[in-house]
């Protein structure tokens, strides 16, 4: 039992430093932060307040007041962003994001119109999701490949 938890703490540090590269290498000009009519942070993500000020650095729009939500814990933290989110600004999102929660992530597209979701990016999202459900490991890998276009990332929605 001890040597799968070793194997999954070294698969989660790998796959964060093969993300940490792209974190450095965001090209805020290629961002378009427009593209998100809302971003709401779990008060219970981890790092929250230093995460909320980087995205603002970034350029996103995040009221102290309005977009924190929560908090409150999950196994693991759901990343739901909407497909109508810009693809090079949802990569960077869930490059961040991966960073703060040391590569413990789930990331959901989601398709659904209810609320706004379709340009929508929620972190630490309260989701109750069943094994299957969502984006994970080596599938995340392929989500944050460089030129994926908008096409292709709207297959990964739910």
């Amino acid at each position: 039992m001890r040597c799968l938890r070793l194997i999954s703490i070294i698969v989660l540090a790998f796959f964060l430093f093969s993300c940490a590269g792209t974190v450095r290498n965001i090209k805020r000009e290629r961002l378009q932060v427009r593209s998100v009519t809302k971003l709401q942070i779990n008060k219970a993500f981890p790092g929250a307040g230093e995460l909320a000020a980087e995205l603002r650095d970034m350029g996103f729009r995040f009221s102290e007041a309005k977009d924190w939500f929560g908090p409150e814990s999950t196994p693991a933290w759901v990343i739901t962003i909407g497909t109508e989110v810009d693809v090079y600004t949802a990569q960077a999102v869930i490059s961040i994001c991966s960073r703060y929660a040391n590569g413990n992530i789930i990331v959901i597209i989601t398709d659904s119109e209810r609320f706004g979701n379709r340009k929508r990016i929620y972190v630490g999202a309260l989701s109750q999701l069943r094994p299957e459900q969502g984006i994970k490991g080596k599938k995340i890998k392929k989500l944050m490949r460089s030129g994926l276009t908008e096409e292709e990332f709207k297959t990964y929605a739910d």
